[in-house]
């Protein structure tokens, strides 16, 4: 399991089901303290103030995380520990608080600049595409690590691109349908969310992730047709040139259509061809930020979750464009594929500067509630005149 067992123990391994049964046992051990079980559910309640009863809730949750069934594995006990069932009295870490999207004013610059290196001119196409893919497609950075070239589809000139699960996704194949895992063994490969570290890309799941769930653009032409420039370039210029370095090594090709140019840039590497890596892009994503800190001289935009300058920025920022557009929870939900009818509510968050923008638009005029939309759509053409691929 690529844990070191510090004492000495080398328990033997367990199938998932005995072991799962074996923590369900030992928990509900835990969880039966000598004023019983009752004594707990008071505890628990709202209207009970006993503070003795909270110092023994809170004795529990340390109990539980220090002498965990796996504690003596290093750097496991915080991942496999249970989560405090008392959230209402103490909590293992804060909620989170309020969500933070990606600065627009620092959008266009970030997709037509950043990734461009202020040396030589080269620009990180792996990066500068999934940077667009994030903001235009709303998606989490790791779905896009498990893409395949077959998910990248075409109606006339607009790109399609469908999410499938890593392991359970169906494939066909010399008239055979296959589970994504069935085939990625028959070429010595396991699916990058079971991978150890290096390639590993991680998977929460998603609404029709086994048939597909097709990345739903932002209703702006422009974007759409930059998007699809990129990908066609990406997918008949530069992947094909990478492949070719590749094969010259020996090596085959695969079915991940991110793959990595070999080249340092962004103080990263990536073996020739290789499916690309998140640490890659994390890298490439931070040198960019700093890129366009430079450009707008703004020392003070850093990568940091609470100022939206994360990766996952571009996905708070693509749900609050649908909902400064109108569109309801249920059409949101559907385009961030989410399994909860609630999980948008988090990502549609609008900051008190975005509801006065959003009210001094309405009584100036009845048609500025798109503001947000001709806004994007002006940045976008302005930059696509400044650099597009011929």
């Amino acid at each position: 399991m690529g844990s070191y067992d510090g004492l000495g123990l080398y328990w033997q391994p367990k199938r998932q089901e005995n072991a799962k049964r074996h923590l369900l046992a030992l928990t509900n051990f835990l969880k039966s303290p000598a004023n019983g079980d009752e004594g707990w559910r008071l505890a628990s309640t709202p209207d009970f103030a006993d503070p003795f009863f909270s110092i023994r809730v809170a004795y529990h949750y340390v109990v539980r995380r220090n002498k965990s069934l796996l504690a003596h594995l290093k750097g496991r006990a915080e991942r496999e520990v249970e989560s405090h069932p008392y959230s209402g009295l103490f909590s293992a870490k804060p909620d989170g608080g309020r969500t933070y999207r990606f600065p627009t004013r620092y959008v266009w610059d970030l997709l037509y600049n950043g990734f461009t290196s202020g040396r030589d001119g080269e620009i990180d196409e792996t990066a500068q595409l999934i940077a667009f893919l994030l903001f235009a497609g709303g998606s989490r950075l790791s779905e896009l690590f498990h893409v395949w070239v077959n998910d990248l589809q075409w109606i006339d000139d607009l790109p399609l691109i469908f999410l499938h699960h890593p392991r359970e996704g169906r494939v066909h194949h010399k008239g055979r349908n296959l589970n994504r895992v069935e085939f990625l063994e028959s070429q010595t490969r396991i699916p990058r969310n079971k991978r150890q570290k290096r390639g590993h890309a991680g998977f929460k799941g998603l609404a029709g992730e086994l048939d597909g769930a097709q990345l739903i653009w932002l209703p702006i032409d422009i974007l759409q047709e930059e998007l699809g420039k990129r990908l066609r370039h990406y997918l008949a210029v530069t992947r094909p040139r990478i492949m070719r370095l590749r094969r010259a090594k020996g090596l085959p090709d695969h079915n991940y259509l991110f793959v990595g140019s070999g080249k340092m840039f962004g103080n990263n590497t990536n073996a020739i061809g290789e499916p690309y890596t998140i640490e890659a892009f994390r890298s490439a994503w931070k040198a960019a930020i700093g890129r366009v800190s430079n450009l707008r001289d703004d020392p003070n935009l850093t990568v940091a979750k609470r100022k939206g300058t994360t990766p996952h920025g571009a996905r708070h920022f693509y749900g609050t464009f649908l909902k400064t557009i109108g569109c309801d929870g249920e059409i949101i939900a559907e385009c961030m594929h989410h399994k909860s009818p609630f999980s948008h509510l988090r990502y549609t968050q609008l900051m008190p500067s975005e509801i006065n923008e959003i009210l001094e638009g309405k009584e100036a005029s009845p048609s500025s509630s798109d503001f947000m939309k001709r806004s994007v759509s002006e940045a976008v053409a302005a930059q696509s005149r400044r650099y597009s691929f011929h």
